[in-house]
C-alpha cells in the first residue's frame, strides 16, 4: 500500500482518495453514479433501486426510495448541481402523503405507483438539509421550502411527549 501523497490535493479529513486531483476523481465519480442511478419521471428525476441490488425489493424493481432522494439531493446540492437537485426534488413533490412528506417507496410507472405511504423521518431531514445547502449555494429560493419541510418533520414525525424522533410520520408513540 502506497503511503497517501501531500499537497494542494489532499482530501480534507487526512487521506486523499486517489493520487492526482481529487475534485476531478469527485465529479467523475458522481458523473458515473447518475448514469447508474437517476431515471427520468415525468419531468422529474429519482434514484432508482435496480434490479438485483441488495437493498432492492424483487417484487418493485427499478423503485425509489425517499432515502435515495434525500441523498441525492444532498450530494447534488454539494456539488452545484442544480438541476439534478431541482429535478430530485420535483420528485420528492410529486409523492407527498397526506402530511405533505414524500410517501418512502414509489415505483414509478405503476399502476399503483404509491407503495410505501407514509414519510421515512432520516429521508425527510435529508431532503430538509439538502435544502438548506440549497439556499446557502442558490440563494433564498428555498429557503422557505427548508423551513416547510422542517416544520412537517417537527410536526409529524417527533413524539412531543418526549421529543423523541419517530421513524417516520405514520407511527404512533416511541413505543
Amino acid at each position: 500500500m502506497s503511503t497517501p501523497t501531500m499537497g494542494r490535493n489532499r482530501y480534507k479529513c487526512g487521506s486523499p482518495l486517489v493520487d492526482g486531483n481529487q475534485t476531478n476523481f469527485v465529479m467523475q465519480e458522481y458523473t458515473l453514479w447518475k448514469q447508474k442511478y437517476l431515471m427520468h419521471v415525468d419531468g422529474a428525476l429519482c434514484v432508482v433501486r435496480p434490479a438485483g441490488d441488495k437493498s432492492a425489493n424483487p417484487r418493485f424493481p427499478r423503485d425509489c426510495v425517499s432515502e435515495g432522494i434525500g441523498y441525492g439531493m444532498l450530494i447534488s446540492a454539494y456539488l452545484g448541481d442544480r438541476p439534478t437537485f431541482d429535478g430530485l426534488y420535483s420528485f420528492s413533490q410529486k409523492f407527498l402523503n397526506a402530511n405533505g412528506l414524500m410517501s418512502w417507496q414509489v415505483h414509478p410507472g405503476q399502476p399503483k405507483e404509491i407503495v410505501g405511504p407514509g414519510g421515512a423521518t432520516d429521508a425527510d431531514e435529508d431532503i430538509a438539509m439538502a435544502l438548506l445547502v440549497a439556499t446557502e449555494r442558490w440563494g433564498n429560493t428555498y429557503r422557505p421550502l427548508a423551513k416547510a419541510q422542517i416544520d412537517k418533520v417537527w410536526e409529524h414525525e417527533i413524539d412531543h411527549g418526549n421529543f423523541q424522533v419517530k421513524p417516520g410520520d405514520q407511527w404512533g408513540d416511541c413505543k
